[in-house]
């Protein structure tokens, strides 16, 4: 998977999906439940960062290796 690596790049929640394979309302979750800050800006014009893109990404592989989201928050 080739990830942006410039620091000003920012992505739509669908350019976030497609890069991470989470489902929307997943990546919803997690900024609701505090795994995830929240976006800058609000409902259309919200943007993710690189941050945000990697964070989702080392909670993908956390949780892809059977660590619940109690110890992953905990970890991040």
């Amino acid at each position: 998977m080739e990830l942006a690596q410039s620091t000003g790049k920012t992505f739509s929640i669908d350019e976030l999906q497609a890069l991470t394979e989470v489902p929307r309302r997943t990546i919803r979750y997690y900024i609701e439940y505090g795994l995830l800050e929240g976006p800058e800006g609000e409902t259309r014009a919200a943007r993710y960062t690189q941050q945000h893109l990697e964070t989702l990404l080392k909670i993908r592989r956390l949780t892809s290796e059977g660590i619940g989201l109690a110890h992953v928050k905990r970890r991040l």
